[in-house]
């Protein structure tokens, strides 16, 4: 499998702020049966000893939302089970009184 690519800006940002929040999908294998939770478990795992925090574990889909140090990101760019990452961008909620 081919390496995540992890855009510049948020190891920029990791590196200048110290954190950066990410939206992480994972890779699994269906074939073989392999569970959300695993695929998930195998990044974190792949996470010890870095610099981050666990904000939310996606229960049927294979994401996870994280807040990462440089070190981190780093991390998840070397892990095999790692498709992407992407930065985790507030919602914003319409404007009131306006209709989309």
């Amino acid at each position: 499998m081919e390496r995540p690519s992890v855009p510049d800006e948020l190891f920029r940002e990791a590196s200048t702020q110290g954190h950066v929040r990410v939206i992480v999908k994972i890779a699994r294998d269906e074939a073989a049966g392999e569970s959300v939770a695993a695929a998930q478990n195998v990044v974190l795992a792949s996470l010890a000893g870095t610099d981050y925090q666990l904000l939310h574990r996606y229960i049927n889909s294979a994401f996870l939302a994280l807040e990462v140090g440089p070190d981190a990101l780093a991390a998840l760019a070397r892990a095999p089970k790692v498709e992407s990452v992407a930065a985790d961008l507030p919602l914003r909620s319409p404007v009131p009184g306006r209709i989309p």
